[in-house]
């Protein structure tokens, strides 16, 4: 009976986990969306087909997947909006240790309502990482974006974080991101391009 306890009280204590990290991972998401000029479409409704092509269109990929992180990332990264052109800085170990948990991370699905609520819209999710003219024809979307799992420090103040943007089959890119929590949110610090085609 006590052994049957145990377990409840873990496999609760583990489901809370699993939750905070869930809402957690979502919010990077919608932070990192909110600070950036990506165009998200919530729906067709909202598509201007006289739009500047400069400003692509993207869907999301409803699947977080660590795809494309199993190769070597040296620790020498580009500073997030600096105002010295090309700055880097070599990242910490502890931020080293956060890409490494991330490649070990398992892709999951994307819980669609914790992000359209937090950033208070509806957006156009897909089952693809590349897209194709069809998918660009359907949903009236010039690309999709990728995000990897999130992995974070022990405090959750720090996380590391992968989103590739597909504009076509030899159009497309993968960059590595460690963000920082500053008055409860999260700010991209240092990036990596790791591929790009």
């Amino acid at each position: 009976m006590r052994l049957i306890y145990c377990l409840g009280v873990f496999f609760l204590f583990f489901a809370s986990c699993e939750k905070e990290n869930n809402s957690e991972e979502v919010k990077l998401i919608g932070d990192f969306y909110n600070k950036t000029s990506i165009k998200l479409p919530s729906d067709k409704s909202q598509l201007d087909l006289n739009q500047d092509k400069l400003n692509f269109l993207y869907g999301i990929n409803e699947n977080l997947n660590n795809e494309g992180l199993n190769k070597e990332i040296v620790n020498s990264f580009f500073v997030f909006d600096s105002d010295v052109l090309f700055e880097r800085k070599e990242i910490s170990e502890e931020e080293l240790a956060l890409i490494k948990d991330l490649k070990a991370l398992k892709g999951k699905k994307i819980n669609k309502e914790l992000l359209d609520e937090y950033v208070g819209r509806s957006f156009i999710y897909v089952n693809e990482r590349i897209i194709s003219n069809e998918i660009k024809q359907e949903y009236g979307i010039d690309g999709i974006l990728s995000f990897s799992r999130v992995s974070f420090n022990r405090e959750k103040n720090k996380a590391a974080l992968a989103i590739g943007k597909s504009l076509g089959k030899l159009n497309g890119e993968l960059t590595l991101y460690i963000f920082e929590k500053n008055n409860n949110e999260w700010n991209p610090k240092y990036y990596l391009v790791l591929e790009e085609s």
